[in-house]
């Protein structure tokens, strides 16, 4: 956790944009290591979106605002890792999105052709991308994001996961061999032309 506070703060602190939580100190708290970090005023998008149910308009409109966001973060060189229904919050009254948590994100290095392949499994296992499990012998950049992406948007339109296996191992060989049920086929309300966008992601 304390690895964790560092890469945030030394990831966030000199960032000034909409889209983020800036942390604006590191330090202690009652003799515990802690970060400080801008207020932002939301709820998650699985309070939001999954907990109560919204229509297309305003599911698309707030898909926009995270897009925006994440554009950014990748615009300056950051993965962030570790996107998930948790790890967003969204304000409806305001229509904005701001992405939180960034213990485990990364800064991409442009000279170098090859990032790492991942060693050890890191992420929120249910929006893992295929890569970013370590199995497939391919190294992560910024379309893990775009992969965890897909699935919250799929669970923003649906009401659920893509994949609903419980095992580990299981959840793990879904993400790499199969492919889930098309969002309009679970979701008869979401146009076709918005299901295949989620679906390549």
């Amino acid at each position: 956790q304390i690895v964790q506070f560092a890469t945030e703060y030394a990831l966030t602190r000199d960032l000034d944009f909409p889209g983020i939580t800036k942390a604006a100190e590191s330090g202690t708290i009652d003799d515990r290591p802690a970060l400080i970090l801008d207020y932002v005023e939301g709820e998650t998008v699985r309070q939001a979106f999954v907990a109560q149910r919204k229509n297309l308009a305003e599911v698309l409109t707030i898909a926009i605002a995270i897009a925006q966001a994440l554009g950014e973060i990748h615009r300056h060189n950051i993965i962030h890792k570790n996107i998930n229904s948790h790890h967003i919050l969204v304000n409806l009254e305001r229509q904005t999105a701001t992405m939180i948590d960034f213990g485990i994100a990364s800064q991409i290095d442009l000279k170098t052709r090859h990032p790492e392949i991942p060693e050890v499994l890191e992420g929120t296992l249910a929006y893992i991308s295929p890569e970013q499990t370590g199995r497939m012998n391919r190294s992560v950049d910024y379309r893990t994001d775009l992969y965890s992406l897909g699935v919250v948007l799929y669970e923003m339109l649906t009401g659920k996961l893509p994949f609903d296996a419980t095992d580990a191992s299981e959840l793990v060989h879904c993400h790499i061999a199969r492919r889930p049920e098309p969002v309009c086929e679970v979701n008869s309300d979401v146009p076709p032309v918005v299901s295949d966008i989620v679906m390549k992601l």
